[in-house]
C-alpha cells in the first residue's frame, strides 16, 4: 500500500525567516494507491498578534479577522503530525511549504519534525 499526503500551505508572506511570516492555513489530502481517499486535514492558524501582508491576502483570501477565532498552529501541530505520519509527503510547492512547516514546528514545544521525502523533489 502506497500512502501519500499532498500538502499545501497559505502564509502571511514569502519567507518565515524574513519579516516573521507565518502559516495561516495548512491542508493535507490523503492518497492511497493512487486514489484520493477523501481523508483530509485542513486548519487555519491564529497568527498570535502577527498581521498578514495585504498583498498576500489577494492571493489566498484569508483575512486576519477570519483567523482571530482559530487556534494557534501549536495547538493542532500534533494532530497534523499524526495525520501525515507514515505517508510519503508531496508538496504543492515543496521548498516554500516545507520551509514554512518547519518554521512553525520549531515554535512548538513538542519539537516535531517533517521529513523531506517528497518523491518529486528532484523534478
Amino acid at each position: 500500500m502506497a500512502r501519500y499526503c499532498v500538502i499545501d500551505t497559505e502564509t502571511t508572506g514569502l519567507d518565515p525567516n524574513k519579516g516573521l511570516h507565518r502559516v495561516v492555513e495548512v491542508s493535507a489530502a490523503e492518497v492511497i494507491d493512487g486514489v484520493i481517499t477523501g481523508n483530509c486535514f485542513t486548519r487555519r492558524a491564529n497568527l498570535e498578534g502577527q498581521k498578514s501582508n495585504p498583498k498576500v491576502l489577494v492571493l489566498h483570501g484569508v483575512s486576519d479577522e477570519s483567523l482571530e477565532s482559530a487556534a494557534p498552529f501549536s495547538d493542532f501541530s500534533s494532530v497534523f503530525y499524526e495525520f501525515i505520519q507514515g505517508a510519503t509527503l508531496v508538496f504543492y510547492n515543496r521548498v516554500f511549504d516545507l520551509k514554512f512547516l518547519k518554521s512553525e514546528l520549531e515554535r512548538c514545544k513538542d519539537r516535531l519534525e517533517v521529513e523531506d521525502n517528497d518523491p518529486l523533489r528532484a523534478v
